[in-house]
């Protein structure tokens, strides 16, 4: 006959769930569910499976290389604002805050501006916000004058969010109804 698939297990009891006399209510599901499947279960101890799976074994330090970071270096945003703010900073010796600038609020020069609403609309981050949402990601830390303006004129000419909020479908014409067959 066909060789069938076997199955390669470090639980022993698997090795005899299609023979047990006596199963509990969920082994009897999972019985009943291998009942469907031609297969052969082999038992061998997990020292002795050495392709076993990775995650279920702990491995030894001779094997532990540097690990790739999880967060690429492109999306780490923390130099990037700790930099645009010193920008910001520096270009606040031009042009001081106005009085009216928000306790606890950093003011944004005129200079400043298109590279912030650059930073906080297409960072990889961001995702290209809408303009209610870039705005609110300003006013956490920013404050300008014009900044609601500023922000939806910036995301209304973005090109990105310009194709992508581009209506999907053609415009349709009146429907028309099809001719009925002849025939099948």
């Amino acid at each position: 006959g066909t060789i069938h698939p076997f199955t390669i297990t470090d639980h022993k009891n698997l090795q005899y769930l299609r023979e047990a006399k006596r199963l509990n209510p969920r082994q009897a599901r999972w019985a009943l569910f291998f009942t469907r499947f031609n297969f052969n279960i082999t038992y061998r101890p997990g020292t002795k499976n050495i392709p076993a799976d990775a995650l279920s074994r702990r491995s030894s330090s001779e094997q532990l290389t540097d690990p790739e970071p999880i967060i690429r270096p492109n999306l780490i945003v923390s130099p990037t604002v700790w930099t645009q703010d010193h920008d910001i900073q520096h270009a606040t010796l031009q042009e001081p805050a106005p009085p009216e600038c928000p306790k606890g609020k950093i003011y944004v020069p005129r200079s400043q501006r298109l590279d912030l609403l650059g930073t906080a609309h297409q960072s990889p981050g961001s995702g290209h916000p809408g303009s209610k949402r870039t705005l609110s990601l300003l006013q956490t830390r920013y404050w300008w004058p014009s900044m609601r303006r500023d922000t939806i004129r910036y995301v209304q000419s973005c090109s990105v969010c310009a194709m992508s909020n581009s209506p999907r479908m053609l415009p349709t014409e009146k429907l028309v109804p099809l001719p009925i067959p002849e025939r099948p």
